[in-house]
C-alpha cells in the first residue's frame, strides 16, 4: 500500500470533501480497499464507493448504484437495509473510470499514447483526483436520467 499512500492522502483531502458537499455521507468501513458513501433521496438511495487496487498499486475506480429506500433483498445474505447497501448489492449501477471497459481505472501511470506525447510516465496525484471530481457529474446524470457518459461503464448482464 505504500505505493498508493500519496494518492490515497489526496483522495481523502480533496475527493471526500467534494462528495460530502454533494450530500453524501461516508460510511464506516472495516475494509481499507473501499470507502463507501451514501445519499438519501426521496426516490431511493445513491451509493458509491472508491475501490482501491487490491495489490497496493496507486489506482482506484468509483463503483456506483442505487436502491429503493426500503433496501434490497439478496439471495445469499437476505434483506439489506438501505443504510447498509453497497454498490455491488444494487441491481442498477456501474463504474466511473478513466476509459470505458474493464481496465480503465484512475491511476498515476499514463497510457502509452500520452507518455509518447508528453514525455512523462505519470500524472500528478492531484490531477488524477481532479479528473474523478470533474467527471463525477456523469454519475449524477446517470442517477437522474440513466444516460451513460464517456467515463461511465455499465456491465451488461447475460441473458
Amino acid at each position: 500500500m505504500a505505493r498508493a499512500t500519496e494518492l490515497r492522502g489526496i483522495v481523502k483531502a480533496r475527493f471526500y470533501p467534494f462528495a460530502e458537499s454533494q450530500g453524501f455521507v461516508r460510511a464506516k468501513s472495516s475494509n481499507s480497499l473501499y470507502a463507501t458513501f451514501r445519499r438519501a433521496r426521496p426516490d431511493g438511495i445513491h451509493v458509491f464507493d472508491i475501490q482501491w487496487e487490491k495489490y497496493g498499486s496507486p489506482s482506484f475506480v468509483l463503483n456506483f448504484g442505487e436502491c429503493p429506500v426500503t433496501g434490497v433483498d439478496m439471495i445469499d445474505i437476505g434483506h439489506v437495509e438501505a443504510a447498509d447497501v453497497l454498490p455491488g448489492y444494487c441491481r442498477r449501477g456501474g463504474r466511473l473510470q478513466r476509459a470505458r471497459g474493464p481496465l480503465g481505472w484512475f491511476k498515476l501511470r499514463k497510457p502509452w499514447r500520452e507518455v509518447v506525447m508528453s514525455f512523462e510516465w505519470h500524472y500528478r496525484p492531484e490531477d488524477v483526483v481532479q479528473q474523478a471530481i470533474d467527471w463525477f457529474p456523469e454519475v449524477e446524470t446517470w442517477w437522474a436520467h440513466k444516460l451513460e457518459g464517456p467515463h461511465i461503464y455499465i456491465p451488461r448482464q447475460a441473458g
